[in-house]
């Protein structure tokens, strides 16, 4: 009778408590059913099922194919996973429309979020400093990488949990800033993170929620 709020995919909607004669309490209880999942393809106890219901509801994803299907194993693209993060940073406008990236064309959907990255040193190209990649599937490494430069994130120790993270490699401090925040804890095995794995759709959107709502 006396409803808060409505339930949610992962919270059951909440009351207020009623007296014996039926007039409103002040205090409350939550009760009933969660709300169906949007994305049908989405497991409700997956690793990545909270990070993809945030990403949804605040518009860093609009889901796949007719909006029904999230595809969390499906592989990330670079383009992908930049136009994740410009979204979850508010979509902010780029200061200049002059596209460094000689393979990334007007029109895309990702193409303000390119530029955006480019001009705070979110990327710096893929190999060459002309080239984005936008198609190029996303590594694991990559994506810490691009997090940590948008984040500014410094780790305070230089402990490696990882075996397979090289202190020359261009994710190293990336890596460790990641598993020290809790953005990481590693891939299966607790001491391999496999930074040159692909990135699944899945994995992206759950490192993005872990790191933001680290450094709220």
């Amino acid at each position: 009778k006396y409803l808060v709020s409505e339930a949610t995919c992962t919270e059951q909607a909440i009351y207020y408590k009623s007296c014996i004669c039926g007039e409103k309490g002040t205090e409350t209880f939550k009760h009933g059913d969660l709300k169906p999942h949007k994305y049908t393809d989405v497991d409700p106890n997956g690793y990545y099922h909270d990070a993809v219901v945030w990403a949804d509801q605040n518009g860093i994803t609009k889901g796949t194919c007719d909006g029904t299907t999230f595809e969390p194993d499906a592989a990330g693209t670079r383009a992908h996973m930049i136009t994740f993060l410009w979204r979850a940073a508010g979509c902010p406008a780029p200061k200049s429309s002059e596209m460094p990236f000689k393979d990334v064309e007007n029109g895309e959907f990702y193409t303000t979020a390119v530029l955006w990255a480019a001009e705070n040193g979110i990327t710096i190209g893929y190999g060459v400093s002309d080239i984005f990649a936008p198609d190029i599937i996303c590594t694991r490494g990559q994506i810490i990488t691009m997090l940590n430069r948008y984040l500014g994130g410094k780790a305070t120790s230089t402990e490696n949990p990882f075996v397979d993270v090289a202190e020359d490699t261009f994710y190293y401090d990336a890596v460790l800033w990641a598993a020290e925040n809790g953005i990481t804890n590693g891939y299966g095995d607790t001491d391999t993170f496999a930074p040159n794995i692909t990135c699944t759709r899945a994995q992206i959107v759950t490192f993005l929620y872990r790191a933001l709502h680290q450094h709220r």
